[in-house]
């Protein structure tokens, strides 16, 4: 028996904001990651600027964005049970957990480049530097920045991969718990 989604009875699908949210952090990654690429393409200043500034507002977002999932996942989030063997299970589990622990990472190297060289944000305000006079350390954030982000996507991208299997060779319904439909 199937329901309308086409998941058999004993396929369950996570609640709307879990989706919502695991897919809204995935875009965010990927919009943060391939324009941070972008930005490092363009030799005009002023434009620079601008992408940067997008760059840290999208990077707040992702920042709510975690949060946001985090409390719902202990408030109200939908867990469901782990698919697979128990080894497999494990490898789930800290794959997630590794996920989670890229993010903070990355977002905690990002404010701090922030804290370390401050930023004005298209003349709206400015934030001023915390620590000024670190450009040696803060261009080290920069590399540790850049770096973790590509651990970040290879991880996630990973993650894709892995579902895409599970649904396309095991067809065993994990993709289509994390669908909105």
């Amino acid at each position: 028996m199937s329901n309308k989604q086409g998941l058999s009875s004993r396929e369950e699908v996570y609640d709307r904001a879990t989706i919502i949210l695991h897919w809204l952090t995935a875009i965010l990654v990927v919009l943060q990651w391939s324009g941070a690429i972008l930005i490092g393409l363009v030799d005009e200043r002023p434009v620079r600027m601008i992408y940067w500034t997008v760059h840290i507002g999208l990077g707040t977002m992702l920042f709510i964005a975690i949060l946001v999932r985090l409390v719902w996942r202990r408030m109200g989030g939908r867990i469901l049970p782990a698919i697979g063997n128990e080894m497999l299970q494990k490898v789930v589990r800290d794959t997630h957990r590794l996920l989670y622990v890229l993010l903070a990472v990355l977002m905690t190297l990002g404010f701090g480049i922030i804290a370390l060289r401050g930023w004005r944000l298209i003349g709206l305000f400015t934030i001023m530097p915390v620590l000024p006079g670190h450009q040696a350390f803060s261009s080290k954030l920069v590399q540790m920045h850049l770096w973790t982000a590509h651990l970040l996507i290879a991880v996630a991208f990973s993650h894709a991969i892995v579902a895409l299997y599970h649904h396309l060779v095991l067809k065993d319904g994990v993709l289509r718990r994390m669908m909105i439909y």
